[in-house]
């Protein structure tokens, strides 16, 4: 896109408010700012209070920001302005160190304000307004056959500007249409700029949801590294008719953040792998192809190492092993990559994780014969990246709080999933087995297996957040009613994960749901027998302990506090992510489906 006829003004900082005496010699490697304390002699907001960045892009003021260090956030009113054009309007910055590779990060509050076609934020690292690179959360609009506007959606994006004009845009394919992250009240954003200049993008939520954006080419730009690089947040839009505020909650900079596997398959903690799946595995900068084979290896059940051949893309970024034989059937492999190096030479961290294989010998990660069921592929969840260090605020109580409300809402979200009733669609291709079905249901192996039909789970609808405003104090007495809240949530996440151990023929949906798809493909049911449907599971949560630890207005209390209320977050990840891919028999109660509960093509 061509420049604008006009020359934008560029307000900066004078430089003696930019760099505190201290840091003035050189810029920093590492950079943390979570915007609980004003920093003197760095760029004000609208109250004269530092925001610890150094200078700002384009044509904004002060004005537009707002450092609530009692929330520890920094607002910023979007104005005029985007990556899709040669301004960056509210483009705070700060010089960094990035001559060995460095990774920017923030979290955005949320859930963010996108209404309007070009709303956006996000982080940019570059030379200039002119020159840089971002990744960032906008609403692009939706056009109609004839090419009018007739609507708008959030993507993540990186995008890429050099001179002036817009020369590359990346979304990730799977967030094209990503409504989600308007239900997510913390959304991190990190931009990663490996060692040879090429950038990757990663977009993760407390919903659990995260997206790589690593080009198919490298993303590079000159001047992206070296001894004094802009990095720095923007919020933007170019909508005449509203300008809305973005809530940023911290910024940080990590220097020679090193090579990070971004894909792995099959991926860690897999099952029904298929016995003569490849295993690959994909790093996000090149890497040194010689040092990563001879750092491979592949282990069987017993510990035997398993012979393996490897295979390098061209740019150094994507590796294949392929099993010199069949691996054994419903077993634990292991992988590990120990002393890869970087392209330069570099030593890079050492991975390992393991995955189970199916009966079948398959020819994918994940693929499965008959009998082994037919289940969607979910996505294996990636942590989000925490700040470890927690302090003794508000703040803090506040995050603790919306960790456990998160909890809660995945409980009830799951809870009433199962009460609505399972239906044919919950339940994996082939997955019924004998030992589900009641014991006067007899069966016999048939010589022409049905077609397994793959799990078409309903979607599991988690609410979002309530929005609310009240002040929180950081008190004896809130923090005992914080760690009431997520200690239930944890009891509520526990009871759900034996119930759907659990499940009955009671809990299947009225009519008959266990179609023949559904039935191990080699089982022919002859008679349905006379038992009746079992009664449904039930949900038993146990009672709150008595007694226990005094509670204390403390660092460790709050550490605690965090630590149940994610607990509970992460079993119910799991459960969703669960039933999202299909239920299995190992979600049934053995001998608790009846032949009442047989579909007619089931039946004899």
């Amino acid at each position: 896109m061509s420049r604008s006829s006009f020359t934008r003004a560029r307000f900066l900082v004078p430089a003696a408010l930019l760099l505190l005496p201290a840091t003035a010699a050189a810029a920093p490697s590492d950079l943390s700012l979570d915007f609980g304390t004003a920093v003197p002699g760095s760029v004000p907001d609208a109250q004269g209070e530092g925001t610890g960045f150094t200078g700002i892009e384009g044509d904004s003021v002060p004005a537009n920001l707002d450092l609530d260090t009692a929330e520890g956030v920094l607002r910023i009113v979007s104005t005029s302005g985007d990556f899709i054009d040669n301004t960056q309007d509210n483009g705070l910055y700060t010089e960094i160190d990035g001559a060995g590779g460095f990774a920017v990060r923030t979290t955005l509050l949320g859930p963010p304000p996108l209404s309007d076609p070009n709303h956006g934020a996000g982080i940019w690292v570059g030379a200039d307004q002119d020159n840089y690179i971002k990744l960032v959360l906008i609403q692009v609009p939706e056009r109609d056959a004839d090419g009018d506007i007739i609507g708008s959606f959030p993507i993540v994006a990186l995008g890429r500007e050099e001179t002036g004009q817009t020369v590359s845009f990346e979304v990730d394919p799977s967030s094209l249409r990503f409504d989600q992250m308007k239900d997510a009240e913390r959304i991190t954003l990190t931009l990663k700029v490996a060692s040879d200049g090429s950038v990757s993008g990663r977009y993760s939520d407390d919903l659990g949801i995260v997206r790589q954006l690593t080009p198919t080419s490298p993303l590079t730009l000159t001047g992206i590294t070296g001894p004094a690089v802009r990095s720095g947040v923007v919020a933007t839009s170019k909508n005449a008719f509203s300008s809305p505020t973005f809530a940023f909650d911290d910024f940080t900079v990590e220097g020679d953040a090193g090579p990070s596997i971004i894909n792995r398959s099959p991926a860690s903690g897999a099952g029904n792998v298929g016995r003569t799946a490849p295993i690959r595995v994909v790093w996000d900068e090149p890497m040194d192809p010689a040092a990563v084979a001879a750092a491979f290896s592949l282990a069987g059940p017993d510990g035997s190492a398993i012979p393996a051949s490897a295979a390098a893309s061209a740019d150094g970024r994507s590796f294949t092993f392929t099993p010199a034989e069949a691996l054994a059937a419903t077993s634990e492999h292991r992988v590990a990559i120990t002393g890869p190096r970087r392209a330069n030479g570099e030593p890079a961290s050492d991975e390992s994780w393991s995955f189970t294989t199916g009966l079948s010998l398959g020819s994918d990660p994940g693929s499965g014969g008959l009998g082994t069921g037919r289940c969607l592929a979910v996505p294996p969840r990636v942590p989000s990246p925490r700040n470890s260090q927690i302090t003794l605020t508000a703040k803090q109580l506040r995050i603790n709080q919306r960790i456990s409300a998160a909890a809660v809402r995945r409980a009830n979200a799951l809870q009433k999933w199962i009460d609505d009733g399972i239906t044919a669609d919950d339940i994996c291709g082939g997955a019924i087995s004998r030992a589900d079905l009641a014991d006067d249901v007899v069966t016999t192996e048939t010589l022409n297996p049905a077609t397994p039909s793959l799990a078409s789970p309903r979607p599991l609808v988690v609410p979002p957040p309530r929005r609310g405003s009240a002040k929180i104090k950081l008190t004896t007495r809130q923090l005992r009613i914080n760690q009431r809240i997520a200690s239930a949530a944890l009891r509520r996440a526990r009871a759900l994960e034996v119930r759907l151990r659990n499940l009955t023929g009671g809990d299947l949906a009225p009519g008959g749901q266990i179609s023949v798809g559904k039935l191990d493909p080699e089982l022919a049911v002859l008679s349905l027998g006379a038992t009746t449907t079992v009664a449904s599971s039930v949900t038993r949560v146990r009672p709150p302990s008595r007694g226990g630890d005094e509670i204390e207005r403390s660092v460790r209390q709050l550490r605690i506090n965090q630590r149940i209320s994610a607990a509970a977050v992460r079993t119910l990840n799991g459960l969703v992510d669960q039933v999202s891919g299909g239920l299995t028999s190992d979600n049934f109660r053995n001998r608790s489906v009846a032949g009442s509960d047989l579909a007619s093509d089931a039946r004899p």
